[in-house]
């Protein structure tokens, strides 16, 4: 858990509707979050030659997400203010610009309990966070072809377990508008109150292809190609996202294509020392000298 030089972050309690400055009072300085510590992550491969010009590989890994609590919690309420002023609905103004800015109190952090605006914004942390993980494993096949080029097809997958992101507490039901929110009935709160948490899971699945030919008599080429599928939570692809829907009864819907999903990708590469400059070779000697074609290298 983060912590600062002089105490720990702030956490919202949406159980009292108080923040909690941690490492002040009788508040703990860990703001009570339990990790665990057994966050084991085993990688293995294996590579198999069966033949000379031909070569199988496959191999399986755990990463664990390395996602910083440090991120969503470091800019809470107390330290920074986020105000939130909104109409009934989208379609009502919140306010007049002729009226300013609300007066916003000074916290005193007391005993490290400390009350908050209905208007003012917060994050939060469960008092068990669970950490996600990445699952990865590919299989693939490489042969040596004629004339100098190398083959390669395989198969690579992740799956994204308990993607972290946020979930917005203080929801409303459809047609439910601002007053409808969750908090706001019950503590008259109509401000953003998000949870860090898992927010769902993603995967990927590709077949990955490549013709290359490596650097040999001044040339060398490569075609890759990928086919491939990525489905996530709409819609964010990475952590420390939200997604669109908030409502838990319609949650399921958010699963869909993820937003950098790229189904086809074509690469085409080359090089070519070209028979010039000095030190280069001509048509006549028949090869090219690699990269000493486009001129010797100084010296320092």
């Amino acid at each position: 858990m983060p912590r600062r030089v002089d105490r720990g972050m702030e956490n919202y309690n949406f159980a009292t509707n108080k923040m909690e400055v941690c490492g002040i009072g009788s508040v703990p300085i860990d703001c009570g979050v339990e990790q665990s510590t057994r966050l084991f992550a085993p990688r293995v491969g294996i590579a198999w030659r069966p033949k000379e010009d031909f070569v199988i590989r496959a191999g399986y890994g755990i990463t664990i997400d390395p996602y910083s609590l440090a991120r969503p919690m470091r800019t809470n309420y107390p330290l920074l203010v986020v105000l939130n002023i909104n109409g009934a609905n989208a379609f009502q103004a919140a306010d007049n610009l002729r009226d300013g800015i609300p007066l916003i109190p000074t916290p005193n952090l007391g005993n490290g309990i400390v009350d908050i605006a209905s208007q003012v914004a917060a994050n939060s942390l469960e008092s068990n966070y669970q950490r996600g993980y990445i699952q990865s494993w590919n299989f693939t096949l490489q042969k040596k072809l004629a004339w100098g080029f190398v083959g390669q097809a395989g198969y690579v997958a992740t799956r994204q377990i308990n993607q972290v992101g946020f979930k917005e507490l203080n929801y409303a039901p459809v047609n439910g508008g601002n007053n409808g929110r969750i908090l706001a009935a019950k503590f008259g709160r109509t401000a953003e109150t998000r949870l860090v948490t898992p927010i769902g899971n993603s995967h990927y699945d590709g077949l990955q292809t490549s013709l290359e030919r490596r650097f040999a008599a001044g040339m060398q080429l490569g075609v890759s190609y990928t086919w491939s599928k990525s489905i996530g939570i709409c819609c964010t692809s990475n952590s420390d996202g939200l997604a669109a829907i908030q409502i838990p009864e319609y949650y399921d819907l958010n699963r869909s294509i993820s937003g950098i999903n790229s189904p086809y990708n074509l690469t085409v590469n080359g090089v070519w020392a070209l028979p010039i400059g000095k030190g280069g070779a001509g048509p006549s000697q028949g090869r090219f000298p690699g990269w000493w074609a486009v001129g010797r290298p100084t010296a320092y």
